[in-house]
């Protein structure tokens, strides 16, 4: 579930940028290297930590994305 869930996020994310313009490698890139930014905090501290550690935009995301996938809808899927 870990595997795929991360996969479909990258995917995602690289899908959005480069809609919005960026260039396929710049947006691979950023998806990575942004990934492992995130992870090491939440390996350095736990997710509290990485709330904790991340721009006011990026931890209101992390609020409606715990929203959106705690929805009976999103229990569907």
């Amino acid at each position: 579930m870990l595997c795929g869930g991360v996969s479909a996020l990258i995917k995602a994310g690289f899908d959005t940028l480069v809609e919005a313009g960026y260039q396929p490698e710049s947006a691979y890139f950023e998806c990575l290297h942004e990934l492992k930014l995130i992870v090491d905090l939440i390996y350095r501290g736990g997710l509290a930590y990485m709330r904790y550690s991340i721009s006011d935009t990026a931890e209101w995301a992390t609020t409606l994305a715990a929203r959106a996938s705690s929805t009976p809808r999103a229990a569907r899927r």
